[in-house]
């Protein structure tokens, strides 16, 4: 079930052709797939991080004698690229603080340029997936609560109609 425009759908209403359904099925086994996958992959990229991180000095040390990789039985490590550092500008922000340093008629040319490199990006549509078990479990809870509390106002009746019958038996002297 889905919830569209404040109230639930479910997909069966519309007869869905068996081809889409197989699709739907396919899309949430790999969604589910794809999450194991990335949290596995997290996982042991902090580890490959932590890996480099001690290994990284090492071998920065070696290439300055000399050596420019280390070997084992199973792998060659090489550095691919040394590390520099490297100026940044960051152009927004100071193309901004200029603007407020410049007068009225250059700064309205300024903003006019700006415009002129505004860009339109367009996000696609994202569509999640959900597992049904979830919510079907809890249907399930839901059904089976309500049940026993329908049982339950039954037997409450059935008991007061039983008091009742044994009131008048008692009454009738039998």
């Amino acid at each position: 079930m889905e919830e569209y425009m404040g109230k639930e759908i479910n997909l069966w209403e519309f007869r869905l052709e068996t081809d889409i359904q197989i699709k739907i099925d396919e899309f949430g086994k790999l969604s589910d797939k794809i999450d194991r996958v990335k949290s596995e992959l997290e996982t042991l990229s902090e580890r490959y991080r932590g890996i480099e991180d001690e290994i990284r000095p090492v071998l920065e040390e070696l290439n300055k004698m000399g050596t420019k990789s280390l070997r084992t039985k199973s792998y060659l490590v090489t550095i691919k690229r040394m590390g520099y550092s490297r100026e940044n500008y960051k152009y927004k922000e100071s193309f901004e603080k200029g603007l407020e340093k410049v007068n009225k008629n250059t700064r309205k040319v300024l903003e006019e340029i700006l415009q002129t490199t505004k860009t339109l990006t367009t996000i696609g549509t994202s569509i999640g997936v959900q597992k049904i078990d979830e919510g079907w479990l809890r249907d399930l809870w839901k059904r089976v609560v309500g049940s026993f509390k329908r049982l339950r106002t039954t037997l409450k009746g059935n008991n007061k109609e039983l008091d009742e019958l044994n009131g008048l038996l008692d009454r009738m002297g039998v």
